[in-house]
């Protein structure tokens, strides 16, 4: 796999955002943030990450909106479902159903998460 693909990490809580910015970064991932849905599709027009892991549940536009935008603009682009919230199982279903590749629930342990992404991207 090459270590230099982009990841866009979609997530509104800041803590947790730079600790998956530092962990990407760690792997030798690429890494770039968004803070909601809307300011990620604005990213992908730009930079043309090959995954994003983004949360369900966030301001503005919610990883639902934002897994069908990426669907209809990006159907090939990987995306990998984040949720912690109490209802987080029925998301995440929801944003499999809507196009997302895989899905994690908060909190995950990150050999999890760093399978998901080689999984998403050795395809590549």
């Amino acid at each position: 796999m090459a270590k230099a693909q982009r990841i866009l990490v979609v997530e509104d809580d800041r803590g947790f955002r730079t600790y998956l910015l530092e962990l990407l970064g760690l792997w030798g991932y690429d890494v770039s943030v968004a803070d909601d849905g809307q300011a990620a599709l604005e990213h992908c027009r730009a930079q043309n990450p090959a995954l994003i892991l983004t949360d369900i549940v966030m301001p503005n536009s919610d990883g639902f909106e934002l897994v069908t935008g990426l669907k209809r603009e990006y159907p090939a682009l990987k995306i990998i479902a984040i949720s912690g919230a109490d209802a987080g199982q029925t998301y995440l279903k929801v944003a499999g159903a809507l196009g997302a590749h895989a899905v994690l629930h908060k909190p995950f342990p990150p050999e999890s998460l760093k399978e998901k992404i080689e999984e998403m991207l050795d395809g590549d």
